[in-house]
């Protein structure tokens, strides 16, 4: 890896002398050289005109201050030597030794270290520092170690001629024994023990003890025998025995309250029993001093550890790194990562309008060569950094991969102007392909969102125009029934052209209403037992009518249909919508004296599950091919006329598609201009293994005569028709125009003088929901089970449950159908 001479300095500041050399080329570069280390007058010379090759500078140091005080020096650090070791290891290390100088003899490390990985290239950075000073130390410390041993050997003579002399044992071990802090004489094989010398007073030395007492004593101690217990086990008699008899003298450590100890053990000569002489001396300053070394030692390394990571990560953050001058107009190039063409060659030099044009007409990316050029100008470079420490780019590659090139500031003059710059280029391409796809998402987000607006705008003005041109059919016909008051055949015209207009109203509201809920994921498909061939009837018996009011004529039903199973669980509601809006298309969108063919056939079936195929075709106007690709979208609409005079919301469809889909089903359609159009809608539906026949309920038989209920309702209109409707069914009523009066009418009324209640929700005062709860927590018997009925616009699935759970028995939407109220009346009956 490649540093420039400033990081040089920084990362090798304990070096006295810095040389970059080729091998190959027998080239170097002083980059630092101390001489105030030298005292020699040549060395003091010593610059890059007395030097320039490799070569020349190991001829002239061997010559000049090592000649025969390192015989190998020539020979370790010629140039092929050095390279074949380089090959092998990315740092060589050599330690050798001048002649003598004013300043003694002197120690050096010389250090080499490979500056990239390329086998074909030996440049290399070689520090050389002088080491007296760790030299010296290791030379005291084999001189002191030398005297240690001189000593112990001195010592154990002496013990030996002691041995001799049974008489003088005890002068003698005291006379040996000053360096060790406890002295005891041992007859291991009669398991006895004298003090000679105690200098912690562990034992009293006035009494003979047993070796096996002693150590038990020592064994017993807590904060001795913890981390100690190896050194207690050798201590053990029969251990000590059978050590001692396969060699003299043994050598054991141990700590003892952070103190480390040395416990040596001499055999003694003897001819009646094994005898020892135990001795026990403090060492913490041998240890602690040993510790300090090794951790200087470790240190250094890790020093030296890291500063190779930081030369090797340099060189692995970047594709490729070059310092350019931008005094001299020239450029080095540092690393190379792979790089498109490999415009960037390792250690390659040159101008700087050299590199520009590489760049630019090798590496870029045509559309981005202007921008490029812009960014690598040199000449305003300076003027453009400076305020910043740095500045970048991203640029396309001819490959298509993304880089972000990067000027940083290097270096500048005592003026403060910038004169030497790194140029870097990183790999960017996964996160800007990234990126570019989060952008391209975001566009055709922003696109959707913009032709939905679009389709909402276009959706309302179509509402404007639907919802006024029935409301002005129903004030007109309003207008004639008061022109013709007394013409029953006109009036009667009038009512059914009204209640058309109304049940478009209605199938309006019911579109937005249903749209409404999937955008809002509020569109819940309830399972419930229903009955297929009764829906199917109810649905071809619409149909068949309107068809025939348009001289459509009707095809299929039954003749065309195939349905061996009927009895189902699942939505009929949704179901029957669904298929009302594809078949109202296919009469609305039809011809005069065109045709509607509409059946259903149960494709296959297992034990629990049926799969059923819808089928609508009519001979109408068809759809053109540019709409067909949005048919299922909400708020679109072709425009076209149509045969009732009405042309819908937009949203039949798009409804239709979220139903077949939520029910798990598929939707096809084929259609051709001024042919016409069919559907085909197949879904699965849960078969009902135990189904209750359904026994149509009779409204004649339904008796509320004398019955009475109690109305709560704050609008006048909705009251007095309401008031009329259960009229007409018998019931007596009692208005109410807000829950808290309808709240005391109930509690101030006898028991069970009311058989129904009928419940607005959204109401001033206190609402339909409160009020229901207040009549359920009164303490009387028929304020749990009088039936409340539910007279609500709100007619969401939460809406409907809202009610239920406020305690109310039933539900029935305005505007009030009069036989679904019936049917509820029916059942809570």
């Amino acid at each position: 890896m490649i540093m420039k001479k400033e990081l040089y300095e920084a990362l090798c500041s304990d070096f006295t002398a810095i040389f970059q050399c080729d091998l190959i080329k027998d080239t170097l570069e002083i980059i630092k050289y101390d001489t105030g280390t030298h005292t020699d007058a040549a060395i003091q010379k010593l610059d890059s005109k007395t030097l320039s090759k490799y070569t020349e500078m190991i001829n002239y140091f061997h010559a000049l201050y090592i000649q025969d005080s390192s015989i190998d020096f020539w020979n370790e650090l010629q140039p092929n030597h050095l390279m074949h070791l380089l090959k092998h290891q990315s740092i060589v290390k050599y330690r050798f030794k001048t002649k003598p100088n004013p300043k003694g003899n002197q120690y050096h490390s010389f250090r080499a270290i490979k500056l990239n990985e390329d086998e074909d290239s030996f440049e290399v950075v070689i520090g050389i520092k002088i080491m007296d000073d760790l030299m010296q130390q290791h030379h005291q410390n084999e001189i002191r170690l030398q005297e240690l041993v001189e000593e112990k050997n001195l010592q154990k003579e002496k013990l030996e001629a002691a041995y001799k002399k049974t008489s003088e044992i005890e002068s003698t071990l005291l006379a040996l024994c000053n360096d060790y802090n406890v002295v005891y004489l041992c007859d291991l094989e009669n398991d006895s023990l004298r003090v000679i010398k105690d200098t912690y007073s562990l034992i009293n030395a006035n009494l003979e003890h047993s070796y096996s007492s002693v150590l038990s004593t020592f064994q017993s101690i807590e904060s001795l025998k913890k981390d100690n217990e190896n050194y207690l086990d050798c201590l053990k008699r029969e251990n000590l025995m059978e050590t001692i008899q396969n060699q003299d003298e043994l050598s054991l450590q141990f700590c003892f309250k952070e103190i480390y100890m040395e416990t040596r053990i001499v055999k003694v000569p003897s001819d009646h029993g094994v005898k020892v002489i135990l001795g026990s001396r403090n060492i913490n300053d041998i240890v602690k001093k040993r510790e300090e070394q090794n951790k200087q030692l470790q240190d250094a390394l890790i020093v030296e550890r890291t500063f190779n990571n930081i030369i090797r990560a340099i060189g692995s953050i970047y594709m490729g790194i070059a310092t350019i001058n931008l005094v001299d107009k020239t450029y080095m190039i540092l690393s190379n990562k792979n790089l498109d063409k490999d415009i960037f060659k390792p250690h390659s030099t040159g101008s700087i309008e050299q590199l520009k044009d590489i760049f630019v007409n090798v590496n870029a990316a045509h559309k981005y060569k202007d921008d490029v050029l812009e960014f690598i100008n040199f000449t305003t470079l300076p003027d453009r950094m400076k305020d910043k420490q740095m500045i970048s780019m991203e640029l396309e590659g001819i490959s298509g991969r993304w880089y972000t090139c990067s000027f940083i500031v290097e270096k500048k003059d005592k003026n403060g102007n910038i004169t030497d710059v790194l140029m870097t280029i990183s790999d960017i391409d996964e996160i800007k392909h990234k990126e570019l796809e989060v952008k391209e998402k975001l566009k055709e987000a922003a696109e959707k969102a913009n032709q939905a607006n679009v389709a909402k705008t276009n959706f309302l003005r179509r509402m404007s125009h639907d919802i006024r041109t029935p409301l002005n059919g129903i004030v007109g016909m309003i207008n004639l029934a008061q022109r013709y008051g007394n013409d029953k055949e006109k009036l009667y015209e009038c009512k059914e052209k009204v209640l058309t207009s109304l049940d478009y109203l209605l199938s309006l509201i019911n579109d937005i209403l249903d749209m409404s809920k999937v955008e809002s994921n509020a569109l819940v498909l309830e399972p419930k037992p229903f009955d297929l061939i009764e829906t199917l009837n109810s649905i071809i018996a619409i149909i068949e009518t309107s068809a025939n009011e348009h001289n459509i004529q009707f095809i299929g039903g039954k003749s065309l249909s195939y349905i061996p199973h009927r009895y189902f669980i699942g939505s009929q509601e949704y179901l029957n919508r669904l298929l009302m809006n594809i078949a109202s298309n296919a009469i609305k969108y039809n011809k005069e004296n065109g045709s509607i063919t509409l059946y259903c056939k149960e494709i296959s079936s297992n034990e629990n599950m049926a799969l059923m195929q819808f089928v609508c075709s009519d001979t109408g106007l068809g759809m053109s091919e540019e709409f067909q690709k949005h048919a299922f979208e909400p708020f679109t609409c072709e425009g076209k006329a149509t045969i009732t005079g009405y042309s819908g919301t937009g949203l039949g469809l798009s409804i239709v598609k979220d139903i077949v889909d939520i029910m798990d089903g598929s939707i096809e359609m084929d259609s051709k201009e001024n042919v016409g159009t069919t559907f085909v809608v197949t879904i699965p539906l849960q078969m009902d293994s135990n189904p209750k026949i359904k026994v149509q309920t009779n409204e004649k038989e339904l008796n509320l005569s004398g019955k009475k209920a109690l109305l709560v309702e704050d609008n006048e209109i909705n009251l007095e028709i309401a008031t009329i409707m259960l009229q007409d069914l018998d019931l007596i009523v009692t208005p109410a125009q807000n829950g808290k009066e309808a709240l005391d009418i109930f509690e101030q009324s006898d028991t069970h003088t009311f058989d129904y209640i009928f419940m607005d929700v959204m109401m001033p005062v206190m609402d339909g929901l409160e009020a229901t709860k207040r009549i359920r927590s009164l303490d009387r018997e028929d304020a749990k089970t009088t039936p409340i009925i539910a007279l609500s616009a709100n007619a969401f699935e939460d809406d409907i449950k809202e009610c239920l759970d406020a305690g109310m028995n039933a539900h029935v939407a305005k505007p009030i159908d009069v036989h679904a109220l019936k049917e509820e009346l029916s059942l809570l009956s």
